[in-house]
């Protein structure tokens, strides 16, 4: 179980589905999950650079990505971070043969829990969780800025 801070922490956080796959239309992922998408291609659609140039490369798989959470105070950063872990893999489960599906072609499913702050953070899965996280295949990237160079990197576009 995740251990709770009493206080209130002041880091931000973040969960978002990441899918990558050799070919597939991204308009069937958001069909089959319901879930608008924040950033997606399809495999063999021009790159674009950061203010919309076509480039004269193309994409050499479909990606999409998708937010469960949006960043904000967390009342207890680590309590909260596995709730919605536990609540994403919920909401995934009715969608578990499509993800199977893609894992089949050579798709990959991830979700990343993107913390940002100067506090200390700790994470600690229940078995229930990383079980659940096992069986639908799913990889979990945990990723940590401190507040200073997330702000720099956002600055920095």
């Amino acid at each position: 179980m995740a251990e709770s801070a009493s206080r209130e922490s002041s880091n931000r956080m973040a969960l978002t589905l990441r899918i990558r796959h050799p070919s597939i239309d991204p308009q069937e992922i958001t069909d089959s999950l319901g879930m608008l998408p924040l950033a997606f291609w399809k495999a063999g659609d021009p790159r674009r650079d950061g203010r919309g140039q076509r480039l004269q490369s193309r994409y050499r798989e479909s990606y999409w990505t998708g937010a469960f959470t949006s960043a904000g105070r967390l009342p207890s950063a680590v309590s909260t971070a596995e709730a919605s872990l536990m609540l994403a893999l919920v909401s995934l489960r009715r969608s578990q043969p499509f993800l199977n599906r893609l894992q089949e072609e050579g798709g990959s499913v991830e979700l990343l829990l993107h913390v940002v702050g100067d506090e200390e953070f700790k994470l600690q899965l229940a078995p229930l969780t990383g079980a659940t996280l096992a069986k639908a295949g799913i990889t979990l990237i945990l990723e940590m800025r401190p507040e200073g160079e997330a702000e720099a990197r956002r600055l920095a576009g």
